[in-house]
């Protein structure tokens, strides 16, 4: 009977002081007797249901901390900003830095390879990068730089023959010009795509290749002979 009053909302102590009145034996009798000797301030509601807050999680101090949750935050802040690449695309994270990240290519990177002893030398030559998309093209070119026994001498600048023209080459070379007069950085310019230019466009790289203002190194996913111009491959 006490578990069925206590259960109905009424106090431990009450319920029992009204099975002790009643004699115990009927939960009705009790239930009565609780509801005709109530004080009249006395609130149903009150004794009968339960606070809200037994049902919520109780705040943690610790965690509303202002002086605690802002240095967490200063600190993800700071290691956020530390890691820039952490925020980039899972193929951009994992792209080679160097040459020596490369899988494959043994043709052109091995040891013994004329591109591999340019790099160690420290004298990267003009080159065209030709194969299928997704081979490394890009990725090669890139890393040519991180390579170099002093990478801090060059500058590299990316663009594609898709989305540039040669407004945008001839910037390129203006910076590159100045930056190579100061003596301060070599500019090398990587073209993507670059079979899209037309002859015209590809002449447009002749003057400032062989003048030394800018390092070219063009990729190209169809066959040079046929769609670049013969001075560019020469």
């Amino acid at each position: 009977e006490m578990e069925q009053l206590v259960s109905m909302g009424f106090p431990s102590d009450l319920a029992a002081e009204a099975l002790t009145a009643t004699g115990g034996d009927s939960i009705q009798k009790a239930t009565d007797w609780i509801l005709s000797h109530r004080s009249p301030h006395q609130s149903t509601t009150a004794t009968s249901q339960p606070k809200l807050d037994r049902f919520l999680l109780r705040p943690n101090s610790k965690t509303l901390n202002p002086a605690v949750s802002n240095d967490d935050s200063n600190k993800r802040l700071k290691l956020s900003s530390s890691n820039p690449r952490q925020h980039q695309p899972l193929s951009e994270r994992m792209r080679p830095r160097t040459l020596d990240d490369v899988v494959g290519q043994d043709h052109l990177l091995s040891p013994a390879s004329l591109l591999r002893s340019a790099v160690d030398s420290n004298r990267l030559p003009s080159i065209i990068f030709w194969g299928p998309p997704g081979t490394g093209k890009t990725s090669i070119a890139k890393s040519l730089i991180n390579s170099c026994k002093d990478p801090s001498q060059y500058r590299f600048v990316s663009l594609s023959a898709v989305t540039s023209g040669v407004k945008d080459v001839r910037d390129a070379v203006e910076s590159a010009k100045k930056l190579n007069l100061e003596g301060r950085k070599r500019t090398v310019l990587f073209m993507d795509e670059v079979h899209r230019f037309n002859k015209s466009q590809q002449d447009s790289f002749l003057p400032v290749i062989e003048d030394g203002s800018i390092l070219f190194i063009g990729a190209t996913t169809e066959n040079p002979s046929f769609h670049l111009i013969t001075p560019l491959l020469s």
